[in-house]
């Protein structure tokens, strides 16, 4: 629904009610005893969100660590992506390069990990098409996920792993490729190796900043109602994950 006030002609000039309907749109024009904000609250239902925070922070979809927390900060991201990533990702990926904090999961505390990425509810991982999507807003739980190179291997056996782990749900033990949880609290604490860091990099729904360790993520169940259409698509079920295939074995 677009929601219009008619004054100064606008509307009318640009044809703007004309070109929204047949884009699809159901047209409302707001005036003297109907404004938009009690247009849109008749047309659509209130409905209660989680929020995640940190420190002081909001954060609506995740907070990052690692290669992409790192990105951020680099000059000239914004301008050059997918470059950024191609120089600081290699040092992640072979060890050189990691996450100066302790994180504590169900499986045990990880050291020094790759990338820890917390999200206001968790992310689906079970399946390739729906990999990354968040199928609820309300359970009011985090997602974790934390990547941990293995020692002593080469960097293409992180990816390999990676891939596997995630088909077993991230039941992972501490420093064996990928960990994932939910929780309603999530914390990383500072490194216990000589010269630790008093601050993490950090990517909040994509701002890049600087967060003070102990850095606790925490869940705010319903603390955002987000305002819906009444007739909108229905939400889809949640895939299951497909069993692992078997390893194939020599003769």
């Amino acid at each position: 629904m677009i929601t219009t006030t008619p004054g100064g002609g606008k509307v009318g000039r640009f044809r703007l009610v004309e070109r929204a309907r047949a884009a699809g749109a159901q047209v409302r024009l707001s005036g003297p005893d109907q404004d938009a904000a009690s247009l849109a609250r008749g047309a659509g239902d209130a409905v209660p969100v989680d929020l995640g925070w940190v420190g002081s922070r909001v954060f609506v979809n995740n907070v990052s660590f690692g290669a992409y927390a790192d990105a951020l900060v680099t000059p000239g991201y914004r301008e050059a992506k997918a470059r950024t990533f191609v120089q600081i990702a290699p040092g992640y990926l072979d060890g050189q390069q990691c996450v100066d904090a302790v994180v504590d999961t169900p499986q045990g505390r990880v050291e020094s990990p790759q990338v820890v990425l917390v999200s206001n509810n968790p992310y689906h991982i079970s399946t390739l098409r729906y990999l990354g999507r968040r199928f609820a807003l309300d359970t009011g739980q985090l997602g974790g996920i934390v990547l941990k190179r293995p020692a002593g291997a080469p960097p293409p056996d992180l990816l390999a792993r990676l891939r596997r782990e995630l088909r077993r749900h991230g039941r992972a033990g501490p420093g064996e490729g990928v960990v994932t949880w939910t929780a309603a609290r999530i914390t990383l604490r500072g490194s216990t190796s000589h010269g630790s860091v008093a601050q993490l990099p950090a990517g909040i729904d994509g701002e890049a900043v600087l967060l003070d360790l102990p850095v606790v993520c925490e869940i705010r169940p319903g603390a955002l109602r987000v305002l819906l259409p009444r007739r909108r698509p229905g939400i889809p079920t949640e895939p299951a994950a497909r069993p692992a295939r078997p390893a194939a074995t020599g003769t």
